[in-house]
């Protein structure tokens, strides 16, 4: 067996051991977070008596306590270790999403919201951190997509668990909301007890690989600049100068700036686009069915986008065309509403798409531009943090009117795309430029190198 090949088949064991559970894990949380857009449309503001602010604030805090705690959760995570964080989080996650379902005033949902984000803060860039140390690079970018797929699917699926949720209005003396919230913290909780007894013999490779797999798989990962690759997960020391590189690196802020951009599009799909389905003549049951066609638009994108970024290494560059397929559809939402919901909908379905696709691919692209363990967990935490930002700003973009302000939401999401899609050709240019200046370098090397063997040849002839 080649190299090659045994690289292969040391990844085709690591897919089935991680990519497994990282799947269930990303599809689980992300329903959670997904289904809470739709506990509107199910009678949640009429029953609690939420105002349009109120509202606007049950969404923002949930994203404000995101983007303060990411970074120390990504601190936590390290210091923690990945099995005993996660299962405290997943515990405390699933918990607080159960007592959703039975609050009965506003303060006490819009605190349980902030501390939701609190605790999910660190679920993603965690496990982005997690498959970013496992996998080399050249194999990691489809695993992150494939990983995001699961978030995208799990979002389909929410449209047809909410349709048939609502059927279960009276039940048991709850309404159909309760039963939602109920319904979606129980799997996550599930999920910390199952993280807590199987995580640590299921996930870690340096644990079920064959000692000469182990070896190859460490000195490739060493071989791309991971000099921790051998280190056991527990020992981590985050130094000042680690937070300080990550912090005074121009390309991650630009990272970050883009994010901003997408996490926007992602978060106001999820809070209001079941809103939306229902604002543009969907009713009843086809309110819930009709928002899952976009995601699976989404999830063929994302799978596509990712097959050609990985096999031809152009993140940057298909990126940029999934943006401009995202600008295009937002401003098509923003000029056809009130005169075809057809129209609207399907606009919404190339929105959506490009989004999430350049999405997968900015989180995957950080993870192969950051090298060591604890600098890109930081990295990743502060990037992913950061552009939590644009699921803040986003409810307030409305006018306090009862009915969301659609068409000067659609604008502003198609000029926060058009612009992620400027930066992103920026980080693209200062990308090549340093990899001509490596190139540069490199030749200017070997030609020195060849004059002095010239030399010596000179000297002994």
């Amino acid at each position: 067996m080649s190299l090659e090949d045994c690289h292969r088949y040391i990844i085709r064991k690591l897919d089935v051991r991680i990519m497994l559970f990282a799947f269930t894990f990303e599809f689980c949380s992300y329903l959670n977070r997904v289904c809470m857009g739709h506990a509107t449309n199910l009678g949640l503001n009429r029953d609690i008596i939420l105002s349009t602010a109120e509202d606007d604030w049950s969404v923002a805090l949930i994203y404000l306590g995101y983007f303060i705690f990411a970074v120390p959760s990504a601190l936590l995570i390290l210091y923690m270790g990945t099995t005993i964080y996660l299962t405290i989080i997943l515990l405390v996650w699933g918990s607080l999403s159960i007592g959703m379902g039975f609050v009965k005033n506003v303060p006490l949902l819009l605190a349980l919201r902030f501390l939701l984000g609190m605790t999910i803060a660190g679920f993603f860039p965690g496990m982005l951190a997690y498959l970013s140390r496992c996998y080399p690079k050249t194999f990691r970018t489809m695993r992150i997509v494939v990983f995001y797929i699961a978030a995208i699917l799990s979002a389909a699926v929410a449209g047809i668990l909410v349709f048939a949720i609502a059927k279960m209005d009276g039940i048991g003396g709850l309404e159909s909301w309760q039963w939602l919230f109920i319904f979606i913290g129980i799997p996550v909780v599930l999920l910390g007890i199952a993280t807590f007894l199987f995580l640590d013999k299921i996930s870690n490779p340096l644990r079920f690989l064959q000692p000469a797999e182990r070896e190859i798989l460490i000195n490739n990962l060493c071989d791309e600049m991971e000099p921790d690759a051998n280190e056991p997960e527990e020992k981590h020391y985050v130094q000042w100068c680690d937070i300080y590189s990550v912090l005074s690196s121009g390309k991650i802020w630009l990272f970050a700036a883009i994010c901003v951009g997408n996490s926007a599009v992602t978060k106001y799909w999820i809070a209001y686009f079941p809103s939306l389905v229902k604002y543009i003549g969907y009713i009843d049951a086809s309110e819930s069915l009709m928002s899952s066609p976009p995601y699976a638009s989404a999830c063929v994108f994302a799978l596509v986008g990712g097959l050609s970024a990985a096999r031809f290494n152009g993140h940057g560059y298909h990126m940029v065309v999934f943006d401009i397929i995202s600008v295009i559809g937002f401003a098509l939402m923003a000029a056809f509403e009130g005169s075809s919901k057809v129209a609207v909908y399907v606009s919404g379905c190339f929105a959506c798409s490009g989004a999430y696709a350049a999405f997968a691919l900015l989180v995957a692209w950080l993870t192969i531009n950051v090298s060591g363990r604890i600098r890109r967990t930081l990295a990743i935490s502060f990037v992913v943090g950061l552009g939590q930002i644009g699921g803040v700003i986003i409810p307030f973009i409305n006018d306090k009117s009862s009915v969301p302000d659609f068409h000067r939401i659609h604008i502003t999401l198609a000029s926060l795309m058009f612009v992620s899609m400027i930066l992103t050709l920026l980080l693209l240019v200062i990308f090549n430029r340093q990899a001509k200046f490596r190139m540069e370098n490199q030749l200017q090397v070997d030609e020195e190198a060849n004059n002095v063997q010239c030399a010596e040849l000179f000297v002994i002839g």
